[in-house]
């Protein structure tokens, strides 16, 4: 070989080690993107994963409770005695101090929360009703306790979106 085809073939050696050598850096860059992309999306699965869990624990815990609100206001919607609201409140009361309070996430809790305001408007207009018959100044027919209870089933309403979409409730 002549010096100049030396010169040209170890030229061309060097810049094929250069291209190999660059070649192999773009290689190991796509790949570490790739693991990258790939962690994120194994993160974000976990994530929804312990979110769902979260919620269906939540689920558990206040099914009870929030079946005796329902019950209130899809009774509401065809009539109650005050008696049988009274007896309704009660027993959704005695089902909201069925949850342990202990074990809920603090989303849950604002789920709680919500459900909680839905009971207060249920107690506090029981209260009034009853009041009010055994009150010889009273006319029930001057009672406004509509509001309250169409208060009371936005309030359970939200409860149950934000347990079934995962929405945050009230903070707990």
């Amino acid at each position: 070989m002549k010096g100049s085809t030396k010169i040209l073939v170890a030229i061309t050696a060097m810049i094929a080690i250069a291209v190999l050598g660059v070649g192999a850096y773009v290689i190991g860059s796509m790949v570490q993107t790739q693991r990258a992309e790939v962690a994120k999306q194994e993160r974000a699965a976990a994530e929804q994963a312990a979110q769902q869990e979260e919620r269906e624990t939540c689920e558990a815990a206040l099914r009870p409770y929030l079946r005796a609100l329902q019950d209130i206001d899809a009774r509401l919607d065809v009539g109650m005695t005050q008696a049988d609201f009274g007896a309704a409140v009660g027993d959704a009361s005695v089902a909201r101090n069925r949850v342990d309070t202990t074990a809920l996430s603090s989303w849950c809790s604002g789920v709680l929360a919500d459900a909680d305001q839905a009971l207060t408007a249920y107690t506090t207009t029981n209260s009034e009703w009853n009041d009010c018959i055994w009150s010889s100044y009273c006319d029930t027919d001057d009672l406004d306790l509509q509001g309250p209870w169409s208060e009371a089933s936005t309030q359970l309403t939200g409860a149950a979106a934000s347990l079934r979409d995962g929405t945050p409730g009230t903070p707990g």
